[in-house]
């Protein structure tokens, strides 16, 4: 659709874990969180010492949306300790809400109480040398 974007990473890190083509991958957690659990143990979650960055989701309204007031009711919706629970549970995401997760989700998700070192990411300086870094990963990593 217009103006929707996503990231879908490619290769997929987790199954070339997952096969036994590489060691060592680079994901989110929520998505490693999945994996783990579909893996047989073959993948697990690690932290780095050195830190990780958060990736921040947002859901927001556009000015001219063709229906405000269903989006607003939908964004309500899913900004509610409800929601937010259940996309935890079932996602690994940490929720926006100060909503209770039973401890065995709690301690799935990246935690937000200073347990972890989170480095700042400059979204613009990233902006500005995605290109180079996406082109010399398939150079150098998959081969085109």
């Amino acid at each position: 659709a217009p103006n929707v974007q996503s990231w879908a990473p490619n290769p997929d890190e987790y199954q070339s874990v997952i096969t036994g083509q590489t060691v060592l991958g680079l994901g989110q957690n929520a998505r490693g969180q999945y994996y783990a659990d579909e893996s047989d143990g073959k993948l697990g979650i690690a932290f780095p010492e050195e830190g990780t960055v958060y990736q921040m989701n947002a859901i927001n309204l556009s000015a001219k949306a063709p229906n405000p007031e269903a989006a607003k009711t939908f964004i309500d919706y899913a900004l509610s300790d409800d929601a937010q629970a259940a996309f935890a549970e079932a996602l690994f995401y940490a929720p926006s809400t100060d909503v209770e997760l039973p401890p065995e989700v709690s301690e799935r998700i990246v935690q937000t109480d200073g347990s972890i070192k989170i480095l700042d990411l400059d979204p613009a300086w990233l902006g500005e040398v995605r290109g180079e870094w996406t082109d010399r990963w398939k150079r150098e990593i998959i081969g085109g």
